[in-house]
């Protein structure tokens, strides 16, 4: 059995897969098994849902997109209004992401300036006959700096990058049954 034949295997047992859609119902008791109460002054729906996607999403082919059912077995709400709260959840985590994009990005610099810092005091340090023990201090720090900080900006922010933009091409339907 190939790999490919075992993964479907395995999809088929935990998902309803249709061509390339994958369909996954969720089901909860009521609305509040997944809502925050007490978030500032609204409400929130717990990270674990949204993890709960995102873990869905990297385990499908890449190809394969995602239909997502909530079912709830009291029917006491409004759907309208857990779906604007979904909507509102989406943003807030958007800029949430942002806001942590900004903090990488300013880390990144910090990182760099100190690289070049050690840099200037490694070439300084050649001229003026430091001790050679500083000298091999500046130059380690100095490209464990700059490697952190081409790491950060080139690996990270590619990799989140392509995990938000993947959750909104794939999510293909949201919806309550």
């Amino acid at each position: 059995m190939s790999l490919l034949e075992i993964r479907n295997e395995i999809l088929n047992e935990f998902f309803e897969v249709d061509g390339n859609i994958a369909t996954i119902t969720f089901n909860f008791e009521s609305v509040e098994e997944i809502i925050e109460e007490n978030y500032g002054k609204g409400k929130k729906i717990k990270s674990d849902f949204f993890t709960k996607i995102d873990e869905t999403l990297d385990l499908l082919p890449r190809k394969m997109k995602l239909r997502i059912l909530i079912h709830f077995n009291n029917s006491d709400f409004d759907v309208n209004y857990f779906m604007d709260l979904v909507k509102k959840n989406l943003n807030f985590n958007n800029l949430e992401r942002i806001i942590f994009e900004q903090r990488k990005i300013k880390r990144t610099f910090l990182m760099l300036g100190f690289g070049v810092s050690f840099f200037i005091l490694y070439f300084l340090s050649l001229n003026y006959n430091f001790p050679q023990i500083l000298t091999e201090i500046f130059n380690i720090a100095a490209w464990v700096f700059i490697w952190e900080a081409v790491t950060i900006f080139f690996i990270e922010f590619k990799d989140e990058r392509r995990h938000h933009r993947n959750l909104k091409k794939r999510l293909l339907e949201f919806k309550i049954i």
